[in-house]
C-alpha cells in the first residue's frame, strides 16, 4: 500500500514547505499521545520501514517542536524545510534532464545512478555495475575497475547474504546486519584488497543493489557521523579495519532513522516512490557533511573545480584513508 504521493513540482519554487510546516504544527499536537502507523516496507514510498515510536526528544521530556523541526544525520543537523528544498531538488529528474541540456546547467545523479539497468540479476554484479559510481560524479581510475573485477565472486558472496528486502533498521534490530557488514569490509581490508577501491567507490556500487540495506559513503558522510564532539556517534579509532568501521556505520545509520521517524517521513513526500530512505539520507548528508549550503554541485566542494573534486575523491579510496577509515 502506497503512504505516500509524489506530485510533480509547480513552476513556484517548492510549493509544498509551507504545507509541511502547516503538517508539523498538527504533528506536534498528538505525537506525545500517540504512535504513527506501522509500516514495514523500506521504500521512501511508504515510509522506508520507519518505526512506529514517537520521537526520541518525547521519550527524553526535550523540546518536540525543534525535534520535529531538525533532521539530525550523525552529528549534525539541519532545519526541516531546508532539507526538503534539498531532497526535492535533488531528486526531480525532470529538472535534472533539463539542467543537463542547459549551458551551465547544473545536474544531479538522480535518476541516472538509481535507475541505471544494466542487466544484472539482484545477487549479480556486471561490469555496468561496477562503474555506477560515475554516476555520482566519482571515476574509479582503471586499475581500481581491475580490481573490482577481481574481487567480484566476494560482493556477489555478500549480496547473496542479504535479502533483497531487508531493511538495514531490521537487520540491525536482530543483529543480522553484523556478518553481511563484516564481510563487505574485510573486502578492503588485507594486503588482497582492491588497488584504488575504498569505502566510497565500494559504496557506491554496492548501494544499487542493496539501496534497503546498504548506506552510501564517502567524506561527507564520515563528515556527519564521525567527530570530536558529544553529538556524534562514532569516534576516529586509528587502525581500525573496514570491517568493523562498516558494522558501526551502519548501526549509526539504523539509530538515525529509528529515533526520528516522523522527520523521515516528512522528507519521504518530497521524493518519488521507490527511492530507500538511505538514498533519502545520503542526500542529506552530503549536503550537511560539505560545509557550502548553496546549491553545490553533486562532487564537489564549494570553489573547488570538479578536477579537483574528482582527485580527491580518488584519493580517499587511494591512499591510507582507504585501510583506516576512522
Amino acid at each position: 500500500m502506497k503512504l505516500f504521493r509524489y506530485e510533480k513540482p509547480t513552476d513556484r519554487p517548492f510549493p509544498d514547505i509551507c504545507v509541511k510546516a502547516q503538517h508539523l504544527r498538527k504533528v506536534r499536537s498528538w505525537v506525545c499521545v500517540t504512535k504513527s502507523p506501522t509500516v514495514r516496507h523500506g521504500s521512501v514510498s511508504d515510509g522506508g520501514n520507519l518505526p512506529d515510536a514517537a520521537p526520541r526528544a518525547c521519550h527524553e521530556g526535550g523540546d518536540v517542536t525543534a525535534e520535529l523541526d531538525k533532521v539530525r544525520v550523525g552529528g549534525r543537523s539541519v532545519a526541516l524545510a531546508e532539507a526538503v528544498e534539498w531532497v526535492t531538488q535533488y531528486f526531480d529528474a525532470e529538472r535534472n534532464r533539463a539542467a543537463a541540456s542547459a549551458p551551465k546547467g547544473r545536474p544531479y545523479g538522480f535518476p541516472l545512478y538509481d535507475r541505471m539497468a544494466c542487466g544484472s540479476a539482484p545477487d549479480e554484479l556486471n561490469d555496468g555495475d561496477l562503474l555506477a559510481p560515475v554516476l555520482l560524479n566519482v571515476t574509479p581510475r582503471l586499475h581500481a575497475v581491475f580490481g573490482l573485477q577481481e574481487v567480484r565472486p566476494a560482493l556477489e558472496a555478500v549480496l547473496a547474504e542479504i535479502p533483497p528486502d531487508l531493511t538495514l533498521q531490521d537487520a540491525v534490530a536482530s543483529g543480522s546486519h553484523v556478518d553481511p557488514m563484516q564481510h563487505l569490509g574485510a573486502v578492503l581490508d588485507g594486503p588482497g584488497s582492491p588497488r584504488g577501491v575504498g569505502g566510497t567507490i565500494l559504496m557506491k556500487v554496492m548501494h544499487r543493489k542493496r539501496p534497503l540495506f546498504l548506506p552510501l559513503y564517502d567524506t561527507r558522510v564520515f563528515a556527519c557521523y564521525c567527530g570530536s564532539g558529544d553529538a556524534y556517534p562514532l569516534k576516529r579509532v586509528p587502525g581500525r579495519s573496514w570491517a568493523d568501521f562498516l558494522q558501526v556505520f551502519g548501526e549509526a545509520v539504523a539509530r538515525d532513522l529509528d529515533e526520528q521517524p516522523d522527520v523521515w517521513r516528512e522528507l519521504a513526500e518530497a521524493v518519488p516512490g521507490n527511492v530507500a530512505v538511505l538514498r533519502v539520507l545520503d542526500v542529506v548528508a552530503w549536503r550537511l557533511g560539505g560545509g557550502a549550503l548553496s546549491e553545490p554541485k553533486e562532487g564537489r566542494r564549494s570553489g573547488t573545480s570538479a578536477a579537483t573534486a574528482a582527485r580527491r575523491a580518488a584519493r580517499l579510496d587511494r591512499g591510507p584513508a582507504a585501510r583506516t577509515p576512522g
